[in-house]
């Protein structure tokens, strides 16, 4: 699971380079340091994503009713975060007529 987030990012990335759905940007950390939307991509793919789906895969409940909540708890979490840094924190712009639906 954590390399189909990682190679899935990646393919994207290569794909719609030119043609980008969405871009991140830094603004409070190292704007110097991470300007590149591929430098912030990679250092979300590799702790972001680990962290996160190591924790969805280590509590993931077993029987169907509590599997279904846990889903929906993360596809929530993930709507939110985005939704956060996108209309709050500006750290995600989207483009092409890409939306958060």
């Amino acid at each position: 699971m954590i390399l189909f987030f990682i190679i899935g990012d990646i393919i994207y990335s290569y794909l719609l380079y030119y043609h980008q759905l969405w871009a991140y940007q830094e603004i409070f950390f190292g704007v110097h340091i991470l300007r590149n939307d591929l430098i912030i991509s990679l250092i979300i793919m590799f702790l972001a994503y680990l962290s996160t789906i190591m924790i969805y895969l280590g509590r993931f409940p077993k029987s169907k009713q509590k599997q279904s909540f846990w889903i929906a708890f993360w596809v929530f979490l993930y709507s939110s975060i985005e939704l956060i840094n996108l209309k709050y924190l500006d750290l995600i712009n989207h483009y092409n007529g890409w939306n958060i639906w």
